[in-house]
């Protein structure tokens, strides 16, 4: 029995050892698997730091092809807090190595775009890069094209856009941006206490973005093209008329919108509308710079609630005249350009622009302007 048992552990023994030398093969193999992985992820570096994307494999017909995203990068500090309803501020590095392989948060909204996968969050300035794995056209890199979304200046992200086929059968770089709409965007006392168009100020951080850095992804700051739909297309028309983007991009591309549109009114006021949400939030104070000091406090739950008891229809934040990045409402613009030189003119003028709609896309909009039994028996 005693040498029965000795065999027994022996046997035993064996099998352990057998079952740990198993783990350990797996537990390499892993590792191994993981270190190749890793290595083969694309990498760029910049005077931002390191930043390591993913690689995207597409099939087109017989034809595989492959793209390297960066998803996720941002491109500013996050605008919570004090940085609420102002200008946002650059940032100047990344933690190195910087890991953009998911996209980043949405900027906060009451939007039917809304998916399950979205995260909201006021921290949400991003911008995702789309790199084809193949030679540029040109010595100088890529061509690029920046990413405006649409949704009226209330709803969108760029995230909600992949553009990974568009880069390599166009053989060019697309950038898509994150950007604050409503009322993270558009909120404007008429004053200094909160300007407005901070929505836009973002695109145009964003634009400085790809100018300063675009190059590090192979892309040629010389040929930007700045597209965007509907308010994308409408932000596209206000950036190629704002001063301030001199050289940011050489082409325009503005689908299905125009900055002239009938409901967006740029006019300085909408100063009721502030009222109405401050109200809402319990923020009724004595003075303009108590009332912005009591919206800053709020959290963006606070401002989602009080949104969805106000009537969506009435309380609306979109671009102004400011006298800061809109000068000139650009309904007037060509009025005014016949008696005075004008710079928004100027700098339209050194732009190639391509506009455009789609067939009977304005049935869409019959919903808002016709009864509906009208429509029904169309």
């Amino acid at each position: 029995m005693r040498l029965w048992s000795i065999q027994l552990l022996i046997f035993s023994d064996r099998i352990n050892h057998m079952k740990m030398e198993n783990i350990y093969f797996f537990i390499v193999i892993c590792f191994t698997s993981l270190l190749f992985a890793s290595s083969q992820d694309p990498k760029i570096t910049s005077s931002l730091g390191e930043i390591v994307g993913k690689i995207k494999y597409i099939t087109l017909g017989l034809s595989n092809h492959t793209v390297h995203e960066y998803l996720g990068i941002p491109f500013a500090k996050p605008p919570v807090g004090d940085r609420r309803f102002r200008k946002p501020e650059p940032l100047s590095s990344l933690t190195s190595p910087f890991y953009a392989q998911s996209s980043g948060a949405i900027c906060p909204q009451i939007a039917t775009l809304v998916t399950l996968n979205d995260t909201q969050s006021e921290d949400c300035l991003y911008l995702n890069v789309y790199v084809p794995d193949q030679r540029a056209d040109k010595p100088s890199g890529h061509a690029v094209m920046v990413w405006v979304y649409g949704g009226g200046f209330q709803e969108g992200a760029g995230s909600h856009y992949d553009f990974s086929i568009l880069s390599v059968t166009g053989n060019i770089i697309v950038v898509t941006i994150n950007y604050r709409v409503g009322v993270f965007g558009f909120l404007s006392t008429g004053d200094d206490n909160a300007l407005g168009n901070y929505g836009l100020w973002d695109q145009h951080l964003a634009l400085k973005w790809v100018n300063d850095y675009i190059k590090d992804f192979g892309g040629d700051n010389q040929r930007v093209t700045l597209a965007g739909e509907s308010s994308g297309a409408m932000s596209v028309g206000l950036h190629a008329l704002a001063p301030v983007n001199r050289g940011l991009f050489q082409r325009i591309i503005a689908q299905s919108g125009s900055m002239t549109a009938p409901f967006l009114n740029m006019e300085r006021g909408g100063f009721e509308n502030v009222l109405t949400v401050a109200d809402s939030l319990g923020c009724k104070t004595d003075t303009v710079d108590q009332l912005m000091h009591c919206l800053r406090e709020k959290s963006v739950d606070d401002y989602i609630n009080a949104l969805k008891r106000l009537d969506p229809g009435r309380v609306i934040f979109g671009p102004k005249v400011d006298g800061d990045f809109v000068k000139i409402n650009p309904r007037d613009i060509a009025k005014l350009s016949e008696s005075r030189r004008l710079d928004e003119v100027e700098c339209f003028r050194l732009l190639d622009m391509l506009s455009g709609f789609n067939a009977y896309e304005g049935a869409s909009v019959l919903q808002y302007v016709m009864d509906p039994a009208t429509i029904e028996n169309m």
